[in-house]
């Protein structure tokens, strides 16, 4: 009876430590930000191109994560980093089990109430093959109606074929950077990245006009309790990698949306890791594509989810929360006053 009585509490008081541990995992994502900044007078960009680096490997040296920063770099056959493009996250030719370790092992990626140790994604698709991560930063679009004909994922890396051509529509806190490539090459190939000759960067927190402290840069991924961990479609879509962006939905592994692509909706939180499953099932044995929260925001905490604001605090935002007030936060110049409960 005394254990039955002792063991709730017991679980409880583990349970505010993940909480903790994991806020202060965001904090120090939120605070390489700044260092970034600091050190070069501009804020990291999403991702430099398709295939290329996300924004958490250029916080790597930013974080005191200097080793994998170093690995990520380290130049492989056909002139890509050992951690780009598809094919070489597990060639046993090109990149060893140590580096594979090394660079699945960022220990502020993950959640301590989600996982715990070395997570890597192996799967059918190469191209989504790399380290797992339970935090994103945030993409949005403003107003609701105007959208360049493309989902969010778009905006995560360069692509000119008409997709980035309306930047207003761009609201998020990270944008792209500006490339100069090769002659003969503009970027509007799939594999341009390798064609780079220059990088500059775009924007200061000067971006964010509504202010550090009311906006929304990184939050908790959404990952329902049955995609954990797998390996094959469509969970990959949940649990991917975070390491570059695709070219399609996969894309989620870096930023996750505050509108749903498809109907323009205000993204709900997650409610539970079970969030959806009876949805998505029904989907799937009706034949349909189920993307559902798959674009969300959402953790394995009890009611609560961890946001980093530009500020670089982090504030536990209950499930229940209004859709629109993670909206306004997530929107970096829509002035609207809002506050976080």
């Amino acid at each position: 009876m005394l254990i039955a009585l002792l063991l709730p509490a017991v679980q409880a008081a583990r349970e505010a430590a993940r909480r903790m541990q994991c806020t202060n995992h965001l904090k120090q994502i939120g605070l390489s930000v700044h260092t970034f900044h600091s050190s070069r007078d501009a804020i990291p960009p999403i991702s430099i191109f398709i295939y290329n680096k996300s924004i958490f490997q250029m916080l790597w040296p930013y974080s005191e994560q200097q080793a994998a920063a170093d690995i990520y770099d380290t130049q492989k056959p056909g002139g890509w980093p050992v951690g780009d493009k598809n094919g070489w996250w597990f060639s046993s030719d090109d990149i060893t089990d140590a580096e594979r370790t090394a660079l699945s092992s960022v220990p502020y990626m993950k959640c301590p109430s989600r996982r715990a140790g070395v997570k890597m994604l192996r799967c059918d698709d190469l191209a989504a093959n790399g380290p797992r991560a339970d935090y994103c930063t945030i993409a949005t679009q403003a107003p609701t109606n105007v959208w360049p004909g493309h989902a969010w994922w778009y905006f995560s890396y360069r692509w000119n074929d008409g997709s980035i051509s309306q930047p207003e529509a761009q609201r998020g806190p990270f944008r792209l950077p500006s490339l100069s490539f090769e002659p003969g090459y503009d970027g509007t190939g799939i594999n341009d990245g390798i064609r780079i000759t220059s990088m500059s960067l775009q924007y200061s927190m000067s971006l964010w006009q509504d202010g550090t402290s009311n906006q929304i840069i990184f939050g908790e991924k959404f990952i329902p309790a049955w995609g954990l961990d797998q390996d094959s479609d469509p969970s990959r879509s949940w649990d991917i990698q975070y390491m570059y962006g695709m070219w399609d939905w996969l894309n989620s592994g870096i930023a996750r949306a505050a509108i749903h692509w498809d109907d323009y909706n205000y993204q709900p939180i997650a409610r539970s890791p079970n969030d959806s499953a009876v949805e998505r099932n029904s989907h799937i044995a009706r034949g349909e594509t189920w993307y559902g929260m798959s674009f969300g925001f959402g953790s394995n905490h009890p009611g609560t989810v961890n946001f980093t604001l530009g500020d670089g605090s982090v504030r536990g935002v209950s499930v229940t929360v209004q859709k629109k007030i993670i909206v306004d936060f997530a929107n970096v110049s829509d002035g609207n006053a809002v506050s976080l409960p």
